[in-house]
C-alpha cells in the first residue's frame, strides 16, 4: 500500500512577469529541477506524486497564462478550479476515496 498522495502545488510561472516583487525571479528551469528532486524523493518512499507542473506545461503557455493572476505567479479562480479537477481525476487519490465519497483511513507509509 503506497503512502499518502503527495500533491505538488507549484504550477508554471509566467516568466515574462518576473521578477516577482522586484526581488524573486522564478523560472521554469528552477521549478523543473525542484519538482524532479521532490518527485524522486516521493518515488523512493513509495509516495504517489501528482506532477502539476508537467500537466500544466503540456497544456501550453496560453492555457497556463489564462489560469494565473496578474502577478504571473499565483493561480486565479480558473487556475484553482483546474488544480481541483486535476486532483479529483488523479487515480492514486481516487483509490483513497470509497464508494460513499468519503476518504478512507490512512494505514501508514509502506515499508520497503
Amino acid at each position: 500500500m503506497p503512502g499518502l498522495p503527495f500533491v505538488y502545488r507549484y504550477v508554471p510561472v509566467d516568466e515574462r512577469k518576473m521578477p516577482f516583487l522586484d526581488c524573486f525571479y522564478f523560472n521554469h528551469g528552477d521549478q523543473y529541477s525542484f519538482k524532479e528532486t521532490t518527485k524522486q524523493a516521493c518515488l523512493e518512499q513509495n509516495i504517489p506524486y501528482l506532477d502539476l507542473f508537467d500537466l500544466w506545461m503540456d497544456r501550453g503557455d496560453l492555457w497556463c497564462q489564462e489560469r494565473l493572476m496578474e502577478d504571473g505567479l499565483h493561480p486565479n479562480v480558473q487556475g484553482y478550479q483546474s488544480i481541483l479537477e486535476d486532483i479529483l481525476n488523479w487515480s492514486p487519490l481516487t483509490s483513497f476515496v470509497g464508494v460513499d465519497g468519503f476518504i478512507q483511513p490512512f494505514t501508514g507509509i509502506a515499508e520497503k
